[in-house]
């Protein structure tokens, strides 16, 4: 059709790059927002968001958002969402529940 292929890329990767840099200005303003309390007021809060930190930081990425799913995830007849794209692991997002939510 004689269009250019990288300006294509281009205008369909917007949205992607839209949401990318959304995300991360939010989880920065909250990362931020949380330390600077937690600097501000100091004592057993400091201390709770600190080792609640240390918590997160100390397990791997993809480990950390699997257990999250399988956690939160809601069970539907028709293994709809998340649980298509995870495969058959065994998650709780690609089980089917005998009880509706």
């Amino acid at each position: 059709m004689g269009r250019d292929l990288l300006s294509r890329i281009i205008f369909g990767a917007r949205v992607s790059v839209i949401v990318g840099l959304g995300a991360s200005v939010v989880a920065s303003v909250v990362e931020i927002s949380v330390g600077v309390l937690a600097g501000y007021i100091g004592g057993t809060f400091d201390l709770v968001v600190q080792r609640f930190v240390d918590a997160v930081m100390c397990f791997p990425g993809l480990i950390l958002m699997m257990v999250i799913i399988s956690l939160v995830a809601r069970c539907n007849a028709n293994n709809s969402g998340v649980g298509n794209n995870m495969g058959n692991y065994g998650f709780a997002a690609n089980k089917k529940c005998d009880h509706e939510y």
